[in-house]
């Protein structure tokens, strides 16, 4: 197992971050929710590392590639879908030499290109004479796509295989009958599926079987247990925190092997001057549920650092547990399903006597369904469609005055999609969206926020605070020499603070806005987020009268992350 040494992130960088201006007077708030600032710390994610890359398509021998003196046009043969596309990236070359180098990057691109569309095919060319010689010649490019001929299932481990051989089978007879084309994003998908809730490792061979025909071969092996093993983890230091409990925060995550195989502890951390948070989650492949069963509990310490007689104190924890399972997947996407049961308490008090200023007992039921292809599609996307039913079984202080013990409901949707702008993918698109339905008036926790690293980002998650909203963000990115990423991006949410008219409270809908660039990279394994947002449009609640907000209308705000992976 590997060491690692964490070396101290020393005060002045804390401080420095810290520092990092909001360019506006800011108005002094002499705390937040106890339930917003929880909100906050567990939606806030540190850098996950870099998935293994999937099986790759291989390549063709290009030794017999001719060149063309003149390209006349492009004739794409079989699979006409590809066709457009193919003739797109010819299409600046028309009426110009064609190389042999330029043959053969074209090839890699249309190989994958095709393994984009669900299609394990390698592109052929030849050059045919035009109709009119001096137009040069014909570019034929040709996809072959062999069909499968058989899945076989390789165990050498004969526990192994009375246990799993025909549940691999079936697994993956579904997608992989033998004459159909070979869907390599799918196949990919497939072996992370199929293996899920399974202490095996599974690897795939494709093998020719004749002309166009090829067999899958998919070896299986033991999983050992690794307790105790770093599978992997991130350091990070940001200014992401609310002003009421210091902006400068720690974050840490790592997992280690579990007890059994497949099994893993994950432990997350987050440190500010007025914040103390940790989580652990205990997960393990479950057979007989077909999935991964979970156990979490987690602790939040935290104090206001603004001072005053104002100032308050909160703990906040919770328990539960949870089962995710995969039910299914489609080319280059994989669908999931979690249930969670959990119980949260939130207990809010006075620094100055330590009086109770507000308690918050739930418990609730989570279904959360979801659907992606991060892992090998180039243009990734991903929705999620979360489900709570919850029941407030006691609550005291403020919370009391504005919310009600008993049942209540939620739905929220979270959707991201890219989209790349030309075929290297140096420029893109992405736009995010997330939203929140409510059937009544609800906590600080359960609430949803406009603001944030995630939403509008000239604010924080504090501000734009209510019951039900939506918001979403446009980015125009540009990928520059090595991993660099810089852009620019239009943020922007409605949100209603009450669902139910609250007496003496701020209920207007109102709107946040931002523009905005940003800045991201890595060297190695260190990695940067730079944003800086303008806020546009104003800020409603903060410019009513008596209204305490974290962020004044329309300011500035630069905010920074370095984050290191091992």
């Amino acid at each position: 197992m590997k060491k690692f040494v964490i070396r101290d992130i020393s005060l002045l960088t804390l401080l420095t971050l810290g520092a990092l201006p909001v360019w506006a007077q800011q108005s002094q708030a002499p705390g937040v929710n106890p339930g917003t600032l929880l909100r906050n710390i567990e939606t806030l994610q540190v850098p996950a590392k870099p998935a293994d890359k999937p099986t790759a398509t291989e390549q063709s021998d290009d030794a017999d590639l001719k060149p063309l003196a003149k390209l006349a046009r492009v004739e794409v043969r079989g699979f006409d879908t590809l066709a457009p596309a193919f003739k797109l990236y010819w299409q600046d070359a028309i009426g110009k030499p064609v190389s042999a180098e330029d043959l053969a990057k074209f090839k890699i691109w249309a190989n994958d290109e095709a393994k984009e569309s669900g299609l394990y095919a390698f592109a052929q060319t030849e050059a045919e004479p035009a109709e009119n010689p001096a137009d040069g010649e014909v570019l034929v490019v040709t996809l072959v796509a062999p069909k499968i001929k058989s899945v076989r299932i390789y165990v050498p481990d004969e526990d192994l295989a009375k246990r799993y051989e025909t549940l691999i089978t079936t697994r993956f007879a579904k997608d992989f009958a033998p004459g159909s084309f070979v869907d390599p994003n799918g196949l990919d998908q497939r072996l992370e599926s199929a293996s899920f809730d399974l202490p095996v490792s599974l690897e795939v061979a494709i093998r020719s079987a004749g002309p166009s025909l090829v067999d899958l071969v998919v070896n299986v092996s033991p999983l050992p247990a690794t307790p105790g093993q770093v599978s992997n983890g991130v350091m990070q230091v940001n200014n992401y925190g609310l002003k009421a409990y210091g902006r400068p925060q720690l974050m840490g995550s790592v997992s280690v092997g579990g007890f059994t195989p497949n099994s893993l502890l994950n432990l997350t951390t987050q440190l500010s001057e007025g914040v103390r948070y940790g989580r652990a989650e205990y997960e393990a492949p479950v057979e007989a549920y077909a999935g991964r069963m979970k156990v979490f509990g987690s602790r939040s310490d935290s104090h206001t650092i603004l001072g005053g007689d104002t100032a308050t104190k909160s703990v906040s924890q919770e328990m539960g547990l949870g089962l995710t399972q995969m039910w299914g997947s489609h080319k280059s996407y994989v669908f999931k399903t979690v249930t969670e049961l959990g119980g949260r308490q939130t207990i809010g008090r006075l620094a100055l006597d330590n009086s109770e200023t507000s308690r918050v007992e739930d418990s609730q039921l989570r279904l959360i369904w979801s659907m992606d292809n991060e892992r090998v599609a180039r243009e990734p996307s991903k929705l999620a469609v979360t489900l709570t039913a919850g029941e407030y079984t006691r609550l005291g202080g403020s919370e009391a005055a504005n919310v009600e013990t008993g049942g209540y409901g939620k739905i929220n949707v979270s959707a991201r999609v890219q989209r790349n702008l030309n075929r290297e993918g140096d420029w893109q698109w992405v736009g995010r969206l997330q939203a929140q339905a409510a059937s009544r008036t609800l906590d600080g926790y359960n609430r949803m926020s406009l603001g944030g690293v995630y939403g509008v980002r000239a604010y924080t998650a504090a501000d734009g605070v209510g019951d039900q909203g939506v918001s979403g963000s446009l980015e125009l990115n540009r990928r520059l020499s090595g991993n660099q990423l810089v852009g620019v991006f239009y943020d922007a949410g409605v949100i209603r603070p009450n669902k139910v008219h609250v007496e003496g409270a701020f209920n207007t809908s109102y709107s946040l806005q931002a523009l905005g660039a940003q800045w991201s990279g890595n060297v190695g394994r260190w990695y940067y987020n730079l944003t800086l947002a303008k806020g546009i449009g104003g800020y409603k609640l903060a410019e009513a009268p008596e209204q305490v907000t974290e962020s004044p209308r329309n300011p500035w705000r630069l905010s920074a992350a370095l984050s290191y992976l091992f």
